[in-house]
């Protein structure tokens, strides 16, 4: 495949319906299995790439509740978690931090000092959560 990067979105039952079409469970495993990025936010992690064995012998977050679904899976607690080629994040809320990640994975660390457009998301509190906050500058 000429992409560099499969990104699986969550929700229900929109994830159940990915995890059940043959044909996005063979593109996300060829570039899976040839190093390539493969991202999943909300359920996905567990209802998608759980079952695929994407998730073994790594770090990985998903929706909370739903690790019920990968029960030999070891769950992180983070809000968005990186491990070599797989990017996992719990849901919505951390959507923003998610995409930062891709792009890190896609263009690198550093990216944020090569210029380019800037992009930020401003760190708000609400109680004890902190809920985004990162500055970069894509290419």
């Amino acid at each position: 495949d000429s992409y560099d990067a499969v990104v699986i979105p969550g929700g229900m039952p929109g994830a159940l319906n990915l995890a059940a079409n043959n044909d996005v469970s063979k593109r996300i495993l060829n570039h899976y299995s040839n190093g390539k990025i493969v991202a999943a936010i909300c359920a996905s992690p567990a209802v998608v790439f759980g079952p695929l064995g994407i998730l073994e012998n790594r770090r990985a977050v998903c929706y909370p509740g739903m690790e019920k679904q990968c029960p030999d899976v070891n769950f992180s607690e983070e809000r968005v978690c990186v491990d070599a080629n797989v990017i996992t994040a719990r849901g919505a809320g951390c959507a923003m931090e998610f995409g930062l990640e891709i792009v890190r994975a896609l263009f690198g660390r550093n990216f944020n000092q090569r210029g380019g457009k800037k992009i930020s998301a401003g760190a708000e509190k609400r109680g004890q959560r902190q809920i985004c906050s990162d500055t970069a500058v894509l290419p």
